[in-house]
């Protein structure tokens, strides 16, 4: 019944050499995710990076607005017509008018009757 068994060894290929081996492939699919976790980790800080110096320039853009509104009143307030009336009074000694004469010349043409008298007095108006 049971006959001897004779073990014979192959000398042909090794059965182990064609064994697909995982490993490598896991070594190598964990490096590309981590490649590509440092990628998305990258872009997100360029990303945030961009956008606090779009936040710092627009600031700036703002200081430099409100500056610019500033210096417009300024220069209202340095034109205004009191103030310059003002300051002609107490430096150079310049003085409103009583009275104020419009002096015109005559000439001929369409025009001739619209000329003022030269001694029509205008009255004075605040």
């Amino acid at each position: 019944m049971f006959a001897a068994r004779k073990v014979a060894f192959v000398s042909g290929p090794n059965p182990r050499k064609h064994v697909w081996n995982a490993r490598p492939v896991i070594y190598i699919s964990l490096l590309l995710i981590g490649l590509m976790m440092g990628v998305v980790a990258l872009q997100n800080h360029l990303l945030v990076q961009g956008e606090y110096e779009l936040w710092a320039q627009k600031k700036e853009w703002l200081a430099t607005v409100k500056s610019a509104e500033q210096t417009k009143l300024e220069i209202a307030q340095l034109k205004s017509p009191a103030r310059i009336q003002q300051l002609a009074a107490a430096k150079i000694g310049m003085v409103v008018p009583v009275s104020v004469y419009q002096v015109g010349v005559k000439t001929s043409g369409a025009s001739a009757g619209k000329v003022a008298d030269a001694s029509k007095q205008i009255p004075k108006t605040n």
